[in-house]
């Protein structure tokens, strides 16, 4: 549905809109229009993050000067969630914009311990393996392991300097 809220259209993917939703985009857009701050609360299962995204990104549309959304989870399904819900807006409202819709960027960040696909680390084998030959238990430790061959030649001893830190900086000069 497209609909117009106090002058802004907003691009809402679902044929039908509660009333808690209309609501929160409602407080929302004063809340941005006022350049202030809101705290919002809705109960579970009302659409919330389709409702801040839907209202989020049509004012980002009607006032590009605003800037960025940077939005928060707590897990990574909640976060691969968020990231759906966001498509299937992007989607729904590519095709009222245009041939060349203005694009959205959005970026998922987790954490190595999330994300690390390397077979010795991801399976649970590395745990008990790493921890009795390397004295390790977790992604954080053994990732830096694997990939500490590939360090930068000024980095062949770690006194005074963290491991990690050593790690990252040869990665961005590889």
């Amino acid at each position: 549905m497209k609909f117009v809220l106090e002058g802004l259209t907003v691009y809402f993917p679902y044929e039908f809109i509660y009333p808690e939703q209309y609501r929160y985009m409602l407080e929302l857009k004063r809340a941005l229009d006022a350049h202030g701050h809101c705290l919002l609360e809705m109960p579970t299962g009302t659409g919330k993050t389709i409702t801040l995204l839907s209202l989020i990104s049509s004012y980002q549309l009607a006032h590009p000067e605003v800037g960025k959304l940077i939005y928060c989870t707590r897990t990574v399904p909640e976060m691969e969630k968020v990231l759906a819900e966001l498509q299937e807006l992007i989607d729904y409202r590519n095709k009222y914009l245009g041939p060349i819709p203005p694009p959205i960027l959005a970026l998922g960040l987790s954490s190595r311990k999330n994300l690390c696909i390397h077979p010795q680390i991801a399976g649970v084998q590395w745990h008990i393996k790493a921890s009795v030959e390397h004295g390790v238990a977790n992604v954080w430790q053994g990732c830096p392991l694997l990939v500490a061959g590939r360090r930068h030649s000024r980095f062949t001893s770690t006194d005074g300097i963290d491991l990690v830190s050593c790690v990252s900086l040869a990665a961005s000069s590889v």
